[in-house]
């Protein structure tokens, strides 16, 4: 994008050739003018930026300090407000400069501009030109948003008195909910969000920092398609932070787009007021308080857990694709649904902090599948990790849920403490329906497993037929594994019924392992 607009009034073409304004009269003594009335309105549902929202449109009202630009004859007239602000009708007033007095037939090409966000606008040849520094000066609020000369209307003179223009919005509306960076200090002023295709930036607005550090910020942006990475850009002082939107868009004339949880380092659960869909590089804090959430974590994104609570409300995790989750300081999850992964992908734990989950819903595991879903693979490679499926039904604390499968679990460092509600601490369930686990592999960590329910093992199945789990490998790396069984079951590794089914059982030679 250039640092200014193009509009071309077609019927303008043969009518315009040189600029000329009111202040150019002294300079060019055979310019002529005229009084002029103009009863301005909107077509249909085109709207006007900036004033109530209805939907996805955004309703029409002109408002006091508006002004309209008359181009004619190679020239441009301004004409004021007279009545109408606060209304979908006005009248504005003024004079008419030209070289060639207008008859009847004359076409009249007239553009809207207001006082907050005024902007040059010039002819050049047959072209309108108008700058879009109003683009830039936003303020983040509905009311003040850019709406300069991206209305446009066609008219004719009439006997000039009563003339009738309707015009046409050519902008559309952002409403972002943003969360400031964690480093940001509330009610922070000066602070500007930027909205850029490429390194062009589209629209800008400075604004004050909320108490609690979310903003709704309002921005308009020219009408059109804009290919390239597009991305908003959070600015204070010397933090800098930016968020990737997309690498295309589509911005129809008179439309709102709207999104919500925008956030810039750090995610506050606490602000969130939808489930959120994490992007890369997410920290992810505070104390979960609103209602339920769901993050959803992309494929191939990392996103770090820092301290999170969720104790009253439930959250849950859940990799859309091949997804790490990083531990830091001390995360506790109760009433949560679970940690998962879509079937087939991967998600890894790791990090050097702690993550206690402990899930209430039905047939949930703590780290696994929900009731009747299909998880993935888990991977655990670092961490402290205390999983416990303290639901109705049946679940593993770490695996499948009830009449569900879950894929692979590796075990390659961090210290787990896994604990099943009628299934075992890490593998299948006890449900008579479907529940299959994957392959166990246990490479280093201290890992403790508890089957909780009768006929339930520690590590591998539960107490059913239909309960099976794939190869259970300990190697001899591991600083140490507990497994403790539930009571009547035929193996605290292994089978937790004598009918389920389990593939090999190895247990390298020196592994550090007890069997309760």
């Amino acid at each position: 994008m250039k640092n200014k607009f193009l509009m071309v009034a077609t019927a303008l073409i043969a009518l315009v050739s040189t600029s000329c304004t009111k202040e150019t009269e002294t300079s060019q003594p055979e310019l002529k003018h005229i009084p002029i009335i103009i009863n301005a309105g909107y077509e249909g549902n085109n709207t006007k930026v900036g004033y109530s929202e209805s939907g996805t449109t955004i309703s029409a009202t002109w408002q006091a300090g508006d002004k309209i630009l008359v181009a004619y004859d190679g020239c441009i007239s301004e004409l004021t407000l007279a009545s109408g602000a606060g209304t979908a009708s006005a009248t504005f007033t003024g004079e008419i400069y030209f070289r060639t007095e207008p008859n009847e037939n004359s076409i009249l090409a007239c553009y809207v501009q207001d006082a907050n966000n005024a902007a040059a606008l010039t002819i050049e040849g047959s072209n309108i030109i108008y700058s879009d520094a109003a683009f830039l000066r936003q303020t983040g609020v509905l009311s003040s948003a850019c709406k300069c000369n991206t209305f446009f209307g066609m008219s004719k003179f009439g006997d000039g008195t009563n003339i009738k223009c309707n015009f046409r919005v050519n902008t559309s509306m952002l409403k972002l909910t943003i969360h400031a960076p964690e480093n940001v200090v509330a009610a922070t002023e000066g602070a500007t969000l930027a909205y850029l295709c490429g390194s062009d930036t589209l629209a800008k607005a400075t604004f004050k920092v909320a108490s609690d550090c979310k903003n709704n910020i309002y921005m308009a942006v020219p009408a059109g398609v804009y290919s390239g990475v597009q991305k908003l850009v959070y600015k204070s002082g010397e933090i800098e932070k930016s968020y990737v939107l997309s690498d295309h868009a589509t911005f129809m004339p008179g439309e709102t787009y709207k999104k919500n949880n925008i956030t810039f380092g750090y995610v506050r659960v606490a602000l969130l007021d939808a489930d959120y869909e994490a992007i890369s590089g997410d920290k992810i804090t505070g104390t979960l308080s609103l209602s339920a959430r769901t993050i959803s974590i992309p494929n191939n994104a990392t996103v770090t857990l820092d301290n999170v609570t969720a104790t009253s409300k439930a959250l849950s995790l859940k990799g859309t694709g091949n997804a790490t989750i990083v531990l830091s300081g001390v995360n506790t999850l109760n009433n949560s649904q679970t940690v998962s992964v879509v079937s087939g992908k991967t998600l890894t734990i790791q990090g050097d902090g702690t993550l206690n989950v402990t899930t209430n819903s039905y047939g949930t595991a703590a780290i696994g599948s929900y009731s009747g879903t299909a998880c993935g693979n888990i991977v655990i490679s670092g961490g402290t990790i205390n999983a416990r499926a303290n639901g109705t039904g049946y679940a593993a604390g770490i695996g499948c849920g009830a009449t569900a499968t879950c894929g692979n679990i590796t075990i390659d460092s961090g210290t787990v403490v896994a604990t099943g509600k009628n299934g075992a601490g890490i593998g299948a369930n006890s449900s008579s329906s479907i529940n299959t686990c994957g392959s166990i592999e246990i490479i280093k960590g201290e890992v403790t497993a508890y089957g909780n329910g009768n006929g339930t093992a520690g590590i591998g199945t539960g107490n059913s037929s239909n309960s099976t789990c794939g190869t259970i490998t300990i190697r001899n790396t591991v600083t140490g594994v507990t497994a403790t069984k539930g009571s009547g079951a035929t193996a605290s590794i292994g089978k937790g019924h004598p009918n389920s089914a389990c593939g090999t059982v190895t247990i390298e030679a020196g592994a550090n392992v007890t069997q309760n």
